[in-house]
């Protein structure tokens, strides 16, 4: 419907389009949520910039997954570029910021750089509190792998 009315090229259809991605991950579909993060990426590309919150948001939602995917060191690359723009663009203890460091450091541990994984996971542990969502269900799952090492 946006499409049909706004055309392919417009913000708000990046941003559904974004959405339709993590959805699709939410339900299983992670070679759909990886193809539709991209598709929102590059509609916001053409209109304004890599260094948008849509792009941070699809670069972590392909982070996750490529984690769920198996692929870590692919996850990493993503999850450390969602983060990079994520603390451009907002204060480090947003939601969104800490959401994405979260993925990261289990993409991290994933790629079997668990020391790195633990500097975050104990830098967030203060904040774990206000951590909801995938950032708490993540952050529960790195706290459970690395208790395990």
């Amino acid at each position: 419907i946006r499409r049909s009315k706004l055309g392919d090229n417009h913000m708000a259809v990046a941003g559904s389009v974004i959405n339709i991605g993590a959805t699709l991950r939410e339900m299983g579909d992670l070679q759909g949520a990886l193809k539709k993060a991209a598709e929102g990426i590059r509609i916001v590309e053409k209109q304004a910039s890599r260094r948008h919150l849509y792009v941070a948001e699809a670069l972590n939602d392909q982070g996750v997954a490529l984690q769920l995917l198996g692929r870590p060191v692919e996850a990493v690359a993503k999850c450390e570029e969602a983060v990079g723009v994520y603390s451009q663009l907002l204060d480090s203890d947003s939601p969104d910021v800490l959401t994405a460091r979260v993925c990261l450091a289990v993409a991290l541990f994933d790629a079997g750089r668990v020391q790195e994984a633990k500097v975050i996971h104990d830098e967030l542990a203060p904040a774990c509190e206000d951590l909801h969502g995938l950032a708490l269900q993540q952050f529960d799952a790195l706290r459970m792998r690395l208790s395990s090492e």
